[in-house]
């Protein structure tokens, strides 16, 4: 069979539109709003003093320790959505006819990981360790979070 006679076996889709103004809303955002949290962190007076441009000058804006720290966020993330209960429904019908299943527990996770916080905070007031390694690693965890994204 030729190249153009040859019918595809999935059904065209409707045109949806776009949001954020389409592609060049999304590179605006996805480049932007990067720069926008380092601007902030690094040139706010309050801030500035704070957090401040790090010491080692440009390397000092990565750390390998902060993204272990973050990648084990996002792997508790992880184990939490795998492990708490929540309720399963079925995505949109897709091209194929087939539907994803999705889980919805977001908001336990996030209950369970602020309740931690909570407790932590309770416990230790602001010298929390998680609160303390967020304010004296801020623009690390901007970094680490950016290159993971």
């Amino acid at each position: 069979m030729s190249k153009s006679t040859r019918k595809s076996v999935l059904p065209a889709t409707k045109s949806h539109g776009y949001e954020f103004q389409g592609p060049p809303g999304a590179l605006v955002l996805s480049l932007g709003l990067p720069l926008v949290c380092y601007l902030a962190a690094l040139t706010l007076a309050k801030l500035k003093e704070e957090a401040g441009w790090p010491q080692d000058g440009i390397w000092g804006l990565a750390s390998v320790r902060v993204s272990g720290f973050v990648l084990a966020y996002y792997l508790l993330s992880l184990v939490l959505q795998a492990a708490l209960p929540g309720l399963v429904q079925q995505g949109v019908k897709l091209r194929s006819g087939a539907r994803l299943e999705y889980k919805f527990n977001a908001f336990s996770s996030a209950v369970t990981i602020l309740l931690g916080a909570a407790i932590g905070t309770y416990l230790d007031g602001a010298d929390f360790a998680l609160w303390t390694f967020i304010w004296d690693h801020y623009t690390q965890l901007i970094t680490a979070n950016l290159a993971i994204a």
